[in-house]
C-alpha cells in the first residue's frame, strides 16, 4: 500500500508538470501564430491578390487535385484540418464541402474567416 500510494504521487507530480510544460508550450506558439496572422490579414487586405506567388498557386492546386481525387468516393465528406492555421487548402476545395478548421490560435482563423469571404466559401466550422 505505501508503495503504491508513492507511486501515484510521484505520477501525479509527474502529470502536472507535463501538463504546466504543454500550456507553456501552446501559449507559445499561440503567440507567435497570432502574430504572424495578424500581419498576414494586413497584408492580405492592402495587396488584394489570391496567391503571394506563382509556386504558392501550383502548391494550392495540388493539394486540392489530390484531396478532391482521395474524397470523391464519400457521399457526403467532412474534412476536419486541425493545425489548419489559415486553412486556404480546405476552403479553396469548393463552396460547398463540409469543413472544420482547428487551430490553437484564434488570429490565424480569422485570417481563415476572411479567406473564406474572399474565396466565397460555404459549410466552415471555426473550432480554437
Amino acid at each position: 500500500m505505501i508503495l503504491e500510494s508513492r507511486f501515484n504521487a510521484k505520477t501525479m507530480r509527474k502529470d502536472c508538470f507535463i501538463n504546466r510544460e504543454i500550456k507553456k508550450i501552446t501559449e507559445k506558439e499561440n503567440k507567435y501564430w497570432s502574430k504572424i496572422f495578424e500581419r498576414e490579414i494586413k497584408k492580405d487586405q492592402q495587396e488584394n491578390r489570391d496567391f503571394s506567388s506563382c509556386w504558392w498557386k501550383c502548391y494550392y492546386s495540388e493539394i486540392i487535385k489530390f484531396v478532391n481525387f482521395r474524397i470523391s468516393r464519400y457521399e457526403n465528406p467532412h474534412i476536419l484540418e486541425a493545425g489548419s492555421g489559415s486553412g486556404k487548402a480546405s476552403i479553396l476545395l469548393g463552396k460547398n464541402l463540409k469543413r472544420t478548421l482547428l487551430d490553437i490560435s484564434t488570429n490565424t482563423l480569422e485570417y481563415a474567416k476572411h479567406l473564406t469571404k474572399k474565396f466565397n466559401a460555404q459549410n466552415i466550422e471555426y473550432v480554437s
